[in-house]
Formats: structure tokens, C-alpha cells, sequence
């Protein structure tokens, strides 16, 4: 199957030092292979790379699913951690959660309760409902009520 006509045109935008959000599409893209381009794990976790050391935050997010799943480059905790933090830290809410809770429950990183409240409350505020639940489970664990802290 030949590239979609958007596809391409998103190709021309992600060229060379272009656009990080066309290169984090196009690396989404090739993780599921749409739009008319293969299937790519490889691919996908580049043009993550690129667009992450470029400071977008979508990017960061995919770049640190693919290093803790091993998905297109080699598996590693400590550098899912580090992008998920730096994607996290610029306010992406799904990565906010994602540290939220394997802070909260000490999954994969130090378990650090407050760091890990701190995460969930701030992706809670956007709205983010799994941090909302995660946040109640965890009030009742530590007080006996989902109100308290």
C-alpha cells in the first residue's frame, strides 16, 4: 500500500529539523501502520526520538512507552522514566499519570508517595480521569476515606 496523500504531505513537514508534532505523527503512524505506511516499530520509536530531543512532549510520552515496552529499540526502566518525566514536567497529562502511579505504588522507579500524589493531582486537574481514580484508591489506602489525605 502506497502512502495516503496526507501522509506525504506530513512527510515533507516532518523533513530534516520540521515539524516535531508531523514527526511524532508519522512515528505514530508506523507503530500502527496507517496512512499507507508500513508497519515500523523502528521507524516509529526515531521519529519519536527526534521530535522528543526537540522538547515535544507527545513525543517524550511515545519515546517513553516504546523504551519500557521495548517496542522499535532496546528495553530500558531508567530511560521510560527519564522521558516520561521531561514529557510529564511540561504538563502532558497522560505522563503525569504515568509518574503519578509508579511513584504512588513504586513501580519500576522508588516508591515516593508524595512525589507520586504530587503527579496524579496534577494530571487530575486536567481533567484526567484514571489520575482522579488512582487518587481516591490511594486516599482510602492510606486514610480509610477517598476524601482525606
Amino acid at each position: 500500500m502506497a502512502p495516503s496523500e496526507f501522509a506525504k504531505r506530513v512527510r515533507l513537514a516532518a523533513a530534516g529539523r520540521g515539524s516535531a508534532a508531523a514527526q511524532t505523527m508519522l512515528g505514530l503512524w508506523h507503530l500502527k501502520g496507517l496512512e499507507g505506511l508500513e508497519l515500523d516499530e523502528v521507524k516509529a520509536a526515531g521519529f519519536f526520538q527526534t521530535a522528543a530531543e526537540r522538547g515535544h512532549a507527545e513525543a517524550q510520552l511515545r519515546l517513553a512507552a516504546c523504551y519500557g515496552s521495548g517496542r522499535g529499540l532496546e528495553q530500558s526502566n531508567a530511560l521510560a522514566v527519564e522521558w516520561m518525566r521531561k514529557a510529564a514536567d511540561q504538563g502532558n497529562n497522560a505522563a503525569q499519570y504515568a509518574m503519578g502511579s509508579w511513584h504512588a505504588l513504586g513501580e519500576g522507579v522508588k516508591k515516593d508517595l508524595p512525589l507520586g500524589k504530587r503527579y496524579l493531582e496534577l494530571s487530575a486537574a486536567q481533567g484526567y480521569e484514571d489520575a482522579v481514580v488512582l487518587l481516591k484508591e490511594l486516599r482510602k489506602c492510606v486514610t480509610g476515606s477517598p476524601d482525606h489525605w
